[in-house]
């Protein structure tokens, strides 16, 4: 039997043990669990949804600001529009509605990429992917179990996508190539709509696979960097090349300008060859001259007509060369219809007469073509005006410095523009099929971006945007402000941009082919690093199942290597743990158990002189420690002083007033201040900050912690042992329970104390307020007290106080005096403890008895209630009394008007109210110095 019983009790084995703790410590490991709650998940995800629109409308609101076209408002509406579902969307999250919130947050999507694609033209592959990507994007996440939905909601927008953008040439949209920042943002979009769409395929497909996160990691950092290498670099190249055309451009409008300055300038200057001679000057003044004869007249005008045409053919550049008189008239041109007709109110006629004046350029209908006419003023000898020199020049010269091609490839061209938006010179490409012209009396009028913008800013500029051709084009103007024309240069984007669009192409190959590499690297290395780990989880399961001689194969000299020793010393360390862990989980719950009795046996005591003591008592008996004791702050806070100490040593201690400042270089003076807990591991290690006391010299550790309530540190518990290094944070940590424990039991002892001295004090208080009243009550009845006897059927008035009733008045208590026949017995008329009066009667010694005692002690206490009650309703019949006697002699006084009057009423109803035999008022004056002065009147 007895062996029986010791088999029983045979301890586990350590194969079981250690099977049996590593359990444990599975299932106390705080492991988050692998899905998340959806609502949280997908509240979360509504936050970044919402980020991401309202920073997609600040920059579409700067995109606007750059290029202020309608089709960018209608973008920048969309995606309000789609901030508004998704807000409907987080509404039926916060409902707990999820499929709904998905179908939201779908439907703003595919708002957001029809307005793109109907207000965008040349949006290419990007949008399309972009778009549908978005789609799987948002229903694998929010709505991942209704897939038929949102993947036919994607095929329907990728075939709207394609229809709008092969077939809606009639749709008024802006061309993506115009704005570098829609066509940086757009396939940008599309590519994070990819790589977080196959994040998320690769997190839902066993995400939680070393090998897979290692293949995502790779993918991430060798594809994402380049994918935005890729657009950066795109984008770089893309505005370098707009930026070289556009200076290409300007080069070529400013030679053509300066061609054209050229070109008004030897215009100038043959005009005003045309009568530089004396002679011409002189035939002029006799055709113009009123008073010369007509012979001189007609001799004039046959030299002069001779002269100008022998001019318009020699210098070739003017159509005809007119005089006109000081009124207007053409008196003579190398036209003859011209001549006789009136110009008064031409400007080149206007201004003429007072300066040289170039007229813009302008289409004259007998000539049917667009000409440009220069004038200047016609002197006499005397400096006299006497009449207008002018020249009329078509534009065929300009035409031909327009039609030059060099330097703007294959699809530029140069041409000017009239301040009525006419075309002046020929187009390169003529005018069937292209959109932007129309055909007027004039002639071709062009009504483009550009030519608007120049002619409402008359300055220079450059920009991208849709020709008279209807092709994207890169252009700059320049006005020419010499005769009122815009001068345009433009080249086609296709052709402008051709070098950036193949380095594009270059890249996105390059992009894709880093791609495959890091595919494949991250196979490679995944596979070295996988495997081994692998192996690694076998042999850590295996231990975890209590196989405990079980070891790792260190087969690589590397971080794995160097984990796979780890496992076998971890192995080898487990076997002492199981051996210590036992002891040491019960020692910790020995503590725990003594702190929890110690604090069930301290904050039952109410008295400080007894619970300190007890407690440093008990504390020792149960821990064995060699010394504790309990200081507590003073009523200044300036000193901690012992009350309670153990043994021969405490005794001695407490005798002594022992005493700590707050704050000194102690072990308590430090815990005080910083109410923290501290530990001396060895008294002699001589930075220890300890104070070596004699009556305690076997001291070799020591830890104090503070008794705190609340904020308000109000003494300290101090623990001593005899070995070093005894103490430790889970020490702190047990006796931390018992020193709140103390503190709070200190703290209600005080608190009761306190308490039992005021209740005292407001006693006292009370008892002497009620006498004070009393001999009050009694005074103002002229008596000093009050008496009735009562002989059997009469009562009478007594005031006389026997001795057993003087008794009474002094002890507060029932006193009986036996007498020779009968009993006298004086019980107190007592209100709260005071002694208001005495009843005595006298009774046979036979029927005197408790019963009789409680009897005439109850009528008493009812009699002492019943006179506080009178005098307290006979104070308040006073009270009211003078409260109505105020207000009658108030009222009397009320609505009198003369002094004299006044007065008198007022001394009569004061004497007659307080019964006086004579009354007198007095009015004084004031002195000066505020004092009283004489007498004025006397009522």
């Amino acid at each position: 039997m007895s062996e029986a019983k010791n088999d029983n009790q045979r301890p586990p084995s350590r194969e079981s043990e250690a099977s049996r703790l590593l359990a444990q410590l599975r299932r106390s490991q705080i492991t988050p669990p692998i899905d998340v709650n959806r609502t949280t998940y997908i509240k979360r995800l509504f936050y970044v949804l919402f980020g991401l629109a309202a920073l997609a409308v600040v920059v579409y609101g700067y995109i606007y600001f750059r290029s202020p076209v309608p089709q960018v408002l209608n973008m920048m509406a969309a995606f309000w529009v789609g901030i508004g579902l998704t807000v409907i969307g987080y509404r039926f999250v916060v409902r707990d509605r999820l499929d709904a919130a998905g179908y939201m947050v779908v439907l703003a999507v595919v708002v957001s990429y029809v307005v793109i694609a109907l207000s965008l033209s040349g949006i290419g592959g990007a949008v399309v992917v972009g778009g549908v990507l978005l789609v799987l994007l948002v229903g694998r996440i929010l709505i991942p179990h209704r897939w038929p939905v949102w993947i036919g909601i994607a095929a329907l927008l990728a075939g709207f996508l394609v229809v709008v953008e092969l077939g809606a040439e009639s749709l008024d949209r802006y061309p993506l190539s115009r704005s570098a920042e829609l066509s940086f943002l757009l396939p940008g979009t599309a590519l994070a709509a990819g790589l977080l769409l196959a994040l998320e395929v690769l997190r839902r497909l066993s995400i939680g696979a070393i090998r897979n996160r290692l293949s995502v990691a790779f993918l991430g950092v060798v594809v994402a960097p380049l994918g935005l290498v890729v657009i950066v670099s795109a984008q770089l190249s893309l505005e370098a090349g707009q930026a070289q055309v556009t200076r290409q451009l300007e080069s070529v409008a400013a030679l053509k300008g300066e061609e054209i300055t050229t070109w008004i300038g030897m215009l100038k200057i043959d005009l005003s060859n045309v009568l530089s001679d004396p002679e011409s000057i002189t035939q002029v003044q006799n055709l113009l001259s009123d008073s010369s004869l007509p012979a001189s007249q007609l001799f004039a005008y046959d030299k002069l007509k001779e002269h100008f045409s022998q001019t318009v053919r020699r210098a070739e550049r003017f159509d005809e060369l007119f005089l006109l008189n000081t009124d207007g008239e053409v008196v003579l041109s190398t036209d003859p219809i011209q001549e006789n007709k009136l110009f008064n109110t031409q400007p080149f006629f206007q201004v003429g007469r007072t300066g040289a004046y170039i007229q813009p350029p302008t289409y004259y209908q007998a000539q049917g073509q667009v000409s440009i006419v220069f004038s200047e003023p016609v002197y006499n000898q005397e400096g006299v005006v006497i009449g207008v020199m002018a020249g009329r020049a078509d534009l065929k010269a300009l035409n031909e410095i327009m039609v030059e091609q060099t330097g703007l490839g294959s699809t530029g061209e140069t041409y000017l523009v009239g301040a009525n938006k006419a075309l002046l010179t020929e187009s390169r490409f003529g005018f069937d099929r292209y959109p932007d012209w129309r055909q007027g009396d004039a002639g071709v009028y062009i009504d483009t971006e550009m030519v608007s913008r120049a002619l409402e800013a008359k300055d220079r500029g450059t920009g991208i945007y849709r020709s008279y051709r209807g092709a994207d084009v890169i252009g700059v103007y320049r006005w020419v402000s010499q005769f009122w024309v815009v001068l345009v240069a433009e080249q086609e984007l296709s052709e402008a941009l051709a070098p950036t669009s193949q380095m594009r192409d270059v890249n996105l190959l390059l992009t894709l082919g880093a791609a495959g590499v890091a595919i494949l690297a991250s196979l490679l290395v995944t596979r070295g690093i996988a495997n081994p780990l692998g192996e690694l989880v076998r042999t850590a399961t295996r231990i975890a199942g209590g196989e405990l001689d079980v070891t790792a194969r260190v087969a690589r000299q590397d971080e794995i290597g160097e984990l796979a020793q780890a496992f076998n010393i971890m192995t080898a360390r487990l076997h002492d743990l199981i051996d210590n862990l036992e002891r040491r989980v019960e020692e910790r719950t020995s503590d725990l158990e003594i702190t929890a009795e110690l604090g069930r046996m301290v904050t039952g005591m109410r008295d400080l002189d007894t619970l300190l003591p007890y407690a440093v008592n008990l504390i020792q008996q149960r821990t064995g420690h060699y010394h504790v004791q309990i200081f507590l702050l003073d009523e200044v806070n300036e000193y901690a002083v012992l009350r309670a100490s153990t043994g021969e040593a405490g005794r001695r201690l407490l005798e002594a007033g022992h005493r700590l400042a707050a704050g000194s270089s102690s072990v308590i003076g430090q815990v005080v201040e910083r109410d923290q807990p501290y530990i001396v591991h060895d008294t002699k290690d001589p930075t220890a900050m300890h104070r070596p006391n004699p009556l305690l010299p076997n001291t070799r550790s020591e830890m104090a912690l503070p008794l705190a309530v609340g904020p308000r540190v109000i003494g300290v518990l101090d623990v001593q042992s005899l070995a070093p290094h005894v103490f430790d944070e889970s020490s702190v940590r047990v006796f931390g329970l018992l020193a709140d424990q103390l503190a709070i039991a200190i703290d209600n002892a005080r608190l009761i104390q306190q308490s039992e001295v005021r209740l005292r004090e407001i006693d006292a208080l009370n008892r002497r307020l009620i006498g004070e009243v009393w001999r009050d009550y009694l005074r103002q009845r002229g008596v000093a007290a009050f008496g009735a006897v009562a002989d059997g059927q009469r009562v009478t008035r007594d005031v006389l106080l026997t001795d057993p009733m003087v008794e009474v008045l002094e002890k507060t208590e029932v006193v009986v005096k036996p007498g020779e026949e009968v009993m006298t017995v004086a019980v107190p008329v007592a209100f709260r403890d005071v002694c208001v009066g005495v009843l005595e009667f006298d009774v046979e010694g036979e029927a005197l008895n408790p019963e009789t005692l409680e009897l005439a002690q109850a009528l008493a206490d009812r009699l002492a209630l019943n006179l506080e009650n009178v005098r307290l309703f006979e104070q308040s019949q006073r009270l009211a009394q003078r409260e109505r006697l105020v207000n009658e002699v108030s009222g009397r006084l009320t609505g009198k008007t003369d002094m004299r009057d006044l007065l008198q009423t007022a001394i009569r109803e004061l004497g007659r109210a307080l019964r006086l035999p004579e009354t007198t008022i007095r009015l004084v004056d004031v002195g000066e110095n505020g004092g009283a002065g004489q007498p004025s009147q006397e009522v």
